[in-house]
């Protein structure tokens, strides 16, 4: 989160939480996973619109809504790509 750009940090309220997530919808629907999601809130963006924001980058990022809040779930993100992750929380935010 240190990485994101301070202003943004600020402007939307960012944090990170620990998450419980499933481990698949197949075989294992209700095993849970801890996992660790980054969650945006905006007193004027709504958590649909910045999914929006996210989803119209040229690598879209998946996310979802939950108590009018904006996650990111890093479950899915690798290691090699979390620089590319805070380049796209940049520039979805700026």
């Amino acid at each position: 989160i240190s990485s994101i750009d301070k202003n943004i940090r600020k402007e939307y309220n960012i944090d990170y939480n620990e998450t419980q997530v499933e481990a698949g919808s197949g075989s294992l629907p209700t095993e849970k996973i801890i996992s660790v999601a980054i969650l945006f809130s905006h007193i004027n963006i709504t958590p649909n619109e910045l999914s929006k924001k996210f989803l119209s980058l040229k690598i879209p990022v998946v996310g979802y809504i939950k108590n009018n809040i904006f996650y990111i779930d890093l479950k899915a993100i690798l290691d090699n790509q979390i620089n590319l992750l805070i380049k796209n929380i940049n520039e979805a935010l700026k």
